[in-house]
């Protein structure tokens, strides 16, 4: 990777989907163009568990490059009996489970199908020392209920690419939680997600693009949405919390490398 100046920000772009079609064949130039904007580390998102063995396969060959593994809600409905079993495989090649949780907006999995994957993919995290990486849309309740009848470590659960309000953001961070924000916090019609971001501590917030979807603006029109984004993301929400780049940024990716335990 070619590393940026010294005076350049250094960043951690928290949720990529590099497996995604759209990436998944150029995922060297785009470390690149990435790390020319100081975007030196990115965390590879998972839905299912041949995207969880692509993203652990990456961070073999790539330094920079981090696995996450686990079941996207939507695809729920096609976990495998022994998912701990399968996640126990990859544990030790990567440094979280996710993308977990809820989507009660598009329904592909049945609800209860998802809530029960859910629990098991907390109850595998637990088991492997493992953080979450949580997706929660239109379920924030039963999100929360799970969350806390699980075992797992409030400390160990981050919620994606958040997109509720000031309230549930209250609730997540009184819980324990780590909120992280993309560039939909960055869109005109999220104000509500912007007032999230603006009251979370700086010891609790991750910046991430969730590429190859939500990109911020001003590249709102860029598709698909890179890694290299995420500092536009930053560079936005440093302006609205009245804080300076530098400063957001050396929060974030403290708080992301000891979340994920990277080197």
């Amino acid at each position: 990777m070619t590393h940026s100046d010294n005076n350049t920000p250094q960043l951690i772009d928290t949720h990529c989907h590099f497996a995604h079609k759209q990436l998944h064949g150029n995922i060297a130039s785009l470390l690149e163009s990435a790390a020319e904007l100081g975007v030196n580390r990115v965390i590879a998102a998972a839905g299912n568990l041949e995207e969880s063995r692509f993203n652990c396969e990456l961070a073999r060959k790539f330094s920079h490059v981090y696995a996450l593994a686990g079941i996207h809600p939507h695809e729920s409905k096609d976990s495998p009996t022994d998912l701990k079993a399968e996640l126990g495989e990859l544990a030790d090649g990567c440094v979280g489970i996710g993308e977990i949780g809820l989507d009660y907006h598009y329904d592909f999995s049945q609800r209860e199908i998802q809530r029960e994957v859910f629990a098991r993919q907390l109850e595998a995290a637990c088991d492997f020392s493992l953080p979450v990486v949580v997706h929660s849309r239109e379920a924030f309740g039963d999100t929360m209920a799970i969350l806390r009848e699980s075992t797992i470590d409030p400390s160990c659960v981050l919620f994606h690419s958040f997109a509720q309000g000031q309230q549930e953001a209250v609730t997540a961070l009184d819980y324990g939680a780590k909120l992280s924000f993309s560039g939909m916090a960055t869109f005109k019609n999220a104000a509500d997600v912007l007032a999230a971001a603006r009251i979370t501590p700086l010891d609790r917030i991750m910046l991430e693009t969730d590429a190859p979807y939500l990109s911020p603006v001003p590249v709102r029109n860029v598709k698909p949405n890179v890694p290299a984004h995420v500092y536009h993301v930053a560079v936005y929400l440093a302006a609205a919390r009245a804080e300076t780049l530098a400063r957001l940024a050396a929060a974030t990716t403290a708080i992301a490398t000891a979340f994920f335990g990277l080197v």
